[in-house]
């Protein structure tokens, strides 16, 4: 009888090792595959942090130029507009002049 449970107990063993070996590769293969995904979440993180870095340094270095920009669009335009309306009352002082030597011509004249 011990020799029909020898045999007996090597199947188990040999049916036990291979649990063992399956269960230790699936134990390797999820950590490895857990180590993947937080490297490549990483990356990701990285990749998304430098492209907000670099969205930010390039609008604080535009920031001065965009405010320069609008001033002086600002002061254009407003210049534009005072010129536009100094040349509209020297227009009606030219013509209120013109009008007053019509008169003061027409009284002389008589």
């Amino acid at each position: 009888m011990l020799n029909g449970s020898k045999q007996r107990t090597k199947p188990n063993l040999i049916a036990s090792a291979k649990a063992s070996d399956t269960y230790n590769a699936a134990q390797d293969q999820g950590a490895r595959l857990k180590r993947e995904a937080s490297d490549q979440y990483a990356n990701q993180k990285d990749r998304l942090s430098g492209s907000l870095d670099d969205l930010h340094q390039t609008v604080s270095d535009n920031a001065g130029r965009w405010k320069d920009q609008g001033e002086q669009k600002a002061k254009s335009w407003y210049e534009k507009g005072t010129e536009q309306v100094r040349n509209g009352f020297t227009s009606v002082k030219n013509t209120a002049n013109q009008d007053v030597k019509w008169a003061e011509q027409k009284v002389q004249d008589g």
